[in-house]
């Protein structure tokens, strides 16, 4: 059952350091950032398959995550 996070997984190349899985957005904010051989912490976030899409983040969304 999904809380309506959605994880953003193995993305092909992904502009986003210690993201090297992805990341998990819900309520259209970054929430987490997936590191290499990690999966995310947060519970029931279902799994998007990006390995044929390429992650950029905008500044407003690098700041959303200071």
């Amino acid at each position: 059952m999904s809380n309506g996070a959605l994880w953003l997984k193995d993305p092909l190349a992904i502009l986003a350091e210690g993201a090297a899985r992805g990341v998990v957005v819900h309520d259209g904010r970054i929430v987490e950032l997936v590191p290499a051989g990690g999966s995310p912490a947060t519970p029931h976030a279902a799994p998007f398959e990006a390995g044929n899409h390429v992650v950029l983040l905008t500044p407003d969304a690098r700041r959303s995550m200071q």
